[in-house]
């Protein structure tokens, strides 16, 4: 089933509960990996926060290693790494580093910037489709974690991605002799279909029950073919659209998992749009198992294949030097309409970048504290009223000082998938476009919006 099982940890008490949902895997043998990431933007938004990111990682590790030693009480292999970066570009390499072959950890929405795109650290993590993600939602976090899980659910669209979940949950209802729960949604409906008369309206009627007879022969045949490895299945047709389906099967079952694959959509439309999976883990009370779609048809990508970052960027750039006033590269953002300034040094080359979204206040949750901190760039802002004295004072400063550097980059052959994918790892809504060292054109989130409203 799974061998070594990374566990992130914040300190709060949502993220210690996942530790309860993961026992029935670590008591089956999966060796157990702890870890904390001290979020690097702390440092690299002021140097006045040089202090308090030291107070925070000494904290962090006192926390971690105090918990290790608890949790080693009763499962003596497990290990535990503190690292500090961006959470989820560290959760994903320290997974790669210890060969985890399942993440798990809570669904804290709270930070979340823009649905579906930036995201939070589980979307992040749960989108990079590198490897399964047991997913503890906000809801679950309040309810007591069971043995094992006593039902494991799979819902079922027809679709080949979709039948991918079905292996696993096999496995998992096996091991801990749980009940499988095959489900389908055959939601269809034509408003008004009655105002053509009393046949067309039993016609309707007719076909609706024609499709919920296909979809329960289909799971009653999926049923079939795994009796001799879980003799307990069930199977349930559902005339509810497809995640409220889902959440309504969990409600009021705290022992149920979910088990479920993250490409209801192909491509960039998932992503941006959101899918079945993605309302679940967000809106539900019981751990939901997301696995990673290995391929998709180059049908259903929504993007094609060979569609580069060059057909979609905005270009040319506008860009400034290290010396510009902030004063001055507000109004350049102003008058061309645009989100971001690469800036230049003095020979073309790219340096770094600054984004409208640093215009406006940011709230710093500091790990280990409940007190958030209120900053533009490096001036603090007490409430709404200080918001112009804040920005004022930041007119005359040079860019240079400001400026976010180190920040990711593409070239014009650079894949849109990929692009988009490193957008989303990243939280950024701004990509540079570079040839040879210089800034070709910028990739927004904006040039991705028109591209879903482009009916070709």
């Amino acid at each position: 089933m799974f061998n070594k099982i990374l566990i992130p940890l914040d300190g709060t008490l949502g993220s210690e509960r996942v530790l309860d949902w993961i026992k029935p895997f670590a008591r089956s043998g999966a060796e157990l990996h702890l870890a904390t990431v001290v979020d690097s933007r702390h440092a690299e938004a002021s140097q006045d926060l040089d202090h308090l990111t030291r107070s925070i990682s000494e904290s962090a590790e006192r926390y971690l290693h105090g918990l290790l030693d608890k949790v080693r009480k009763e499962f003596p292999s497990t290990h535990a790494t503190i690292a500090t970066g961006r959470p989820a570009r560290e959760v994903l390499r320290i997974a790669s580093a210890v060969d985890a072959d399942l993440i798990a950890m809570e669904s804290y929405r709270g930070s979340t910037v823009m649905r579906g795109v930036l995201g939070s650290t589980t979307d992040a993590v749960i989108r990079s489709g590198r490897i399964p993600v047991l997913v503890l939602p906000p809801g679950a976090a309040e309810i007591e974690a069971s043995e094992k899980p006593d039902t494991v659910l799979v819902p079922l669209d027809g679709s080949e991605i979709a039948e991918r979940a079905l292996a696993i949950a096999v496995e998992i209802a096996a091991a801990f002799g749980s009940e499988l729960f095959l489900l389908r949604s055959t939601t269809s409906a034509v408003y008004g279909a009655g105002a053509y008369g009393a046949d067309a309206a039993h016609a309707w009627q007719r076909a609706l029950e024609y499709q919920k007879k296909e979809a329960a022969d289909y799971l009653e045949e999926l049923a079939n073919r795994v009796r001799s490895d879980v003799p307990s299945v069930r199977t349930q047709v559902s005339t509810d659209f497809g995640a409220t389906a889902v959440l309504a099967a969990l409600e009021g079952s705290p022992s149920t998992m979910a088990v479920m694959v993250t490409h209801g959509r192909g491509g960039f439309r998932r992503l941006v749009l959101g899918s079945v999976t993605d309302k679940v883990v967000r809106s539900g009370h019981a751990p939901v198992l997301v696995l990673p779609a290995h391929s998709v048809p180059a049908d259903q990508t929504g993007i094609g294949v060979t569609q580069k970052v060059r057909d979609v960027m905005s270009s040319p750039a506008i860009t400034t030097t290290g010396d510009t006033t902030l004063g001055r590269a507000a109004r350049l953002m102003l008058d061309n309409n645009i989100g971001s300034l690469p800036v230049v040094d003095e020979s073309g080359a790219f340096d770094g970048i600054i984004t409208e979204s640093l215009f406006l206040p940011s709230e710093r949750h500091v790990p280990f504290s409940r007190d958030p901190i209120f900053k533009v760039f490096d001036q603090s802002v007490g409430g709404a009223e200080g918001l112009r004295d804040a920005l004022q004072a930041l007119r005359d400063r040079p860019v240079s000082e400001i400026m976010l550097k180190g920040r990711a980059t593409v070239s014009e052959e650079t894949e849109l998938t990929e692009a988009a994918a490193l957008m989303m790892r990243d939280a950024i809504t701004h990509l540079p476009v570079l040839k040879d060292g210089e800034v070709v054109g910028i990739l927004s989130l904006h040039d991705l919006l028109r591209l879903l409203a482009d009916d070709r």
